[in-house]
């Protein structure tokens, strides 16, 4: 758990208080990861807002003058941080933090302030979902024990998530991967392989000839039989190379947004992440634990 010095410091010593009865944490959430940690852990004592809207990209995506006004009535924000949310500035300049509470769950965790993608480690992710849970313990007192029960049903999973991965990916003839973009470097730094990226920390950087080209030698070179691609961006670029070194292509989804007939149809942190491991461990030509 996060130690309470550091919380203190996180949660910017502010203290807020819901009204005993019905009155729920109105929370305003930046994107996917953050909808899933907060629905989880609040359960019914919250109210979720997702700004990025559902099936977009959120590294490009921009609110509206009418969202940030909306910003002023929430009782907390949580924003992944990095160089995530380009808006995350406006949202400072709007808010009033004796009423909104501003938290960046993503920062404390990052090596590297450029990447923002430590929700795709699960085991970075706990400890976001452990500040979540803290968080919200601070702002509802009341409901501290729901949310504490529902932060140890959670840490449970993302262990078993954990291990699931250690066990999946711990005897691989590959320790490479091709990826649409740079989004897997927390996952492959925890599990033990590396990404090479055809764009850099956000999807839209259009990868340069030479980018494309020295990847494609490097595929070659490390004889790598899948390239992946992502949901929300298009597939065109790593179809290309795929094409270019006789490869496949497959899924690895950066968990970045949910499509509505994703959501409707079950998918959540925990069914996609597995479907990124089954894939994984096809490109790593990975032994069954």
């Amino acid at each position: 758990m996060i130690g309470g010095l550091v919380l203190a410091v996180l949660l910017n010593k502010v203290e807020l208080k819901t009204p005993s009865g019905t009155t729920k944490i109105k929370v305003t959430v930046s994107f996917y990861p953050l909808e899933f940690l907060a629905q989880t852990i609040g359960g019914q004592y919250v109210t979720i807002t997702t700004l990025t809207p559902p099936g977009a990209e959120p590294h490009d995506f921009e609110p509206s003058t009418r969202d940030i006004a909306q910003l002023t009535s929430q009782d907390i924000i949580l924003l992944n941080g990095g160089e995530l949310e380009e808006y995350a500035d406006k949202i400072k300049e709007n808010i009033d933090p004796a009423k909104t509470n501003l938290i960046f769950a993503g920062n404390p965790f990052m090596n590297d302030p450029k990447d923002p993608h430590v929700w795709l480690d699960p085991v970075l992710y706990k400890k976001e979902a452990e500040l979540v849970a803290a968080v919200f313990a601070q702002s509802d007192p009341e409901h501290a024990k729901f949310y504490a029960s529902n932060m140890q049903k959670l840490s449970a999973e993302l262990d078993g998530l954990d291990g699931q991965f250690r066990r999946g990916l711990e005897n691989c003839t590959q320790k490479e991967i091709v990826t649409s973009h740079k989004a897997f470097g927390y996952m492959a730094q925890q599990y033990g392989f590396e990404q090479i990226a055809l764009a850099g920390f956000s999807p839209d950087e259009e990868p340069s000839s030479k980018t494309l080209a020295d990847v494609a030698t490097y595929a070659k070179t490390h004889k790598i039989n899948y390239i992946f691609f992502e949901k929300l961006v298009s597939p065109a670029i790593a179809e290309t190379v795929a094409r270019e070194v006789g490869a496949k292509t497959l899924v690895l989804d950066p968990l970045e947004g949910m499509t509505k007939s994703d959501k409707q149809s079950g998918k959540t942190y925990f069914t996609v992440q597995k479907e990124n491991l089954h894939n994984l461990h096809i490109a790593l030509d990975c032994k069954n634990p």
